[in-house]
């Protein structure tokens, strides 16, 4: 609020309300500012006097700079909390509907593979797991399957235009309100990237902090995961966007080698949007906190970096090959991963005993290592079975 000052002179034109009106403005005002000056003075004669006291006490100033200094290292290194606050899975129409039946009829249509190539791919889609209400692209329909730029292109925004716009529309959020946008994608990989892509279609900010990863396999939405949890330990007050999704489009294999025409089977049309907070506000609307996130890489190993390798045939034509050693490769990772989970799932009780077994000597502490290792293994066991009955 704007406020004119008028002189406070008597003004024989004037009404004579007018100038008492003035006047008691004028009269309010130094009121105030008297009161304004006087609670400064207060506050400045309060500071020094406290100042005085701590320098004629040294121990109180070494104590109270100690807490000023714990108070700063709490909340520096609390951990962030990040919440999952809904999630958006892509549901194709009907008509994208893929039986079994009706693709190996296609591929055998399309004269690309012989009797022995098509027999292998129906073998394993039987025993995939992959029911008859799984879809594929509208281009993988034609016959013969049609592969190109603009078909992955569709594919891509009917795939995450689709759970944006729900994600978006189901919650009320401004797009203009996201401050870390990721996505990933392992084979198909745009210019302009796909985070661009969905930042030109939904108008966000100019100053969102966006991420395309691809070439990052099955791994690679955990890892997006990790890439916000990192971030969000910088950036308080966040909303981030996470997108996953995988082409079906320009990957399929049209040669002969039986390690690359797996991947023809296994993989379908579908993708994923995640809203993730780190804001307090969004503490009780949110579906999940995210507790522990760890990450395992074997790259260093040559079997586990030739476990899942795109290449080419003798032909010359392009696909994904999937080794055998792929499940050992994957057992082995997920052991580490499980034996380093084990100490944040497991209860105080388990950790106690085996602290207290440590301590003992001889027959106990065999005794008690024995058992840490039987809980160990109980627990691989289990992540084996979930893990292996997903994978075959």
């Amino acid at each position: 609020m704007q406020q004119t000052w008028v002189p406070c002179s008597y003004n024989p034109h004037l009404p004579q309300n007018t100038q008492v009106s003035v006047s008691t403005i004028s009269l309010s005002q130094f009121r105030i500012n008297s009161e304004n000056m006087e609670s400064s003075f207060r506050f400045i004669h309060q500071f020094l006097l406290i100042s005085q006291t701590l320098l004629s006490f040294p121990h109180l100033l070494v104590i109270s700079a100690c807490l000023l200094i714990a108070v700063f290292a709490y909340h520096s290194s609390r951990p962030t909390s990040i919440y999952l606050i809904d999630f958006s899975c892509y549901q194709p129409p009907d008509f994208l509907r893929s039986p079994i039946a009706n693709f190996i009829e296609h591929l055998n249509l399309s004269g690309i593979f012989d009797r022995e190539c098509l027999d292998l791919q129906q073998k394993i889609l039987e025993r995939s797991g992959i029911g008859d209400d799984a879809c594929v692209p509208v281009t993988v329909h034609e016959i013969p399957p049609h592969s190109s730029l603009s078909a992955s292109r569709e594919e891509t925004h009917d795939i995450l235009f689709t759970v944006v716009q729900d994600l978006f529309s189901k919650h009320k959020i401004d797009p203009k309100s996201i401050d870390i946008l990721v996505s990933n994608c392992s084979l198909f990989c745009p210019s302009p990237s796909i985070t661009s892509i969905i930042i030109n279609r939904f108008g966000m900010r100019s100053n969102v902090k966006s991420f395309s990863l691809s070439g990052m396999g099955c791994s690679a939405g955990l890892l997006s995961i990790n890439l916000v949890k990192d971030l969000m330990k910088i950036h308080g007050g966040s909303l981030a966007l996470v997108l996953s999704m995988e082409a079906v489009s320009p990957n399929g294999y049209k040669g002969k080698c039986k390690s690359m025409l797996i991947a023809n089977t296994i993989f379908r049309m579908g993708g994923a949007a995640m809203l993730l907070s780190n804001r307090d506000q969004d503490k009780d609307k949110a579906k999940y906190k995210l507790q522990h996130l760890i990450r395992t890489h074997l790259g260093s190993d040559d079997e586990s970096y030739e476990s899942v390798m795109q290449e080419t045939d003798e032909e010359g034509l392009v696909g994904v090959a999937l080794s055998k050693q792929l499940v050992k490769v994957a057992s082995k990772a997920l052991k580490i991963n499980v034996v380093e989970l084990g100490p944040r799932v497991l209860p105080y009780s388990e950790q106690l005993k085996r602290k207290g077994d440590n301590r003992g000597r001889g027959e106990a502490s065999e005794a008690g290592e024995r058992r840490w290792r039987s809980v160990k293994d109980n627990t691989v066991s289990l992540w084996e079975h979930i893990f292996f009955f997903s994978v075959v």
